[in-house]
């Protein structure tokens, strides 16, 4: 080869390198748009557009555990509501109890001094006020007073006249220790006679 075909063909190579480059450039830049410009406004209305977003995810995350907490304090005042009903219950228990005591020493006083203590487990039960023990009291007395006449003299009545005796029953005496007249009598009272 000579210096002008070597020239050449460098010259040409130089020139196909130089074409090749530029369509290669060309074919770059034909694929890649170019890139967009923003504008100020169109910046800040994209950010404002995210910072509402993510406002509004925030607000729903915290709306959420914020029914979450509503709940978990319903429970809890559910059951603090069922332990404020059973203390309650239980202070309502004391107190009528500590009021039925009360009413029972004040009605066993009335009791000693009407003289009918033994009976206060009679008479009590089933009564509130000391006016009602009165009354009750007052029925049981006439009926205890009534109830002894009327058995007393039905006890005593045994269609026998009785004649009171001072002498004390004495040991029953054997036939071998009795006198004629004792005798006598033993036999008549067995009916042997």
């Amino acid at each position: 080869m000579s210096k002008e075909d070597t020239a050449q063909a460098t010259e040409e190579a130089t020139h196909d390198g130089a074409e090749t480059e530029q369509a290669a450039d060309t074919n770059e830049d034909a694929q890649q748009e170019p890139e967009k410009q923003y504008t100020q406004s169109e910046l800040d209305s994209r950010i404002s557009m995210g910072i509402k977003a993510y406002i509004a995810n925030a607000e729903a995350d915290i709306e959420k555990q914020r029914a979450q907490d509503e709940k978990i304090a319903l429970v809890k005042d559910g059951e603090f509501e069922a332990l404020w009903k059973t203390t309650q219950a239980e202070v309502d228990a004391l107190r009528a109890d500590i009021k039925t005591n009360d009413f029972k020493a004040e009605a066993q006083g009335v009791l000693v001094k009407l003289g009918l203590a033994h009976y206060a487990d009679a008479l009590i039960p089933g009564i509130s006020t000391i006016d009602e023990l009165l009354q009750r009291a007052e029925t049981f007395r006439n009926g205890i007073e009534h109830g002894i006449k009327h058995g007393v003299k039905d006890a005593l009545d045994t269609g026998k006249p009785r004649i009171p005796s001072d002498k004390h029953t004495a040991k029953p005496k054997t036939p071998d220790t009795m006198n004629r007249e004792e005798f006598i009598e033993w036999k008549r009272q067995g009916g042997y006679v």
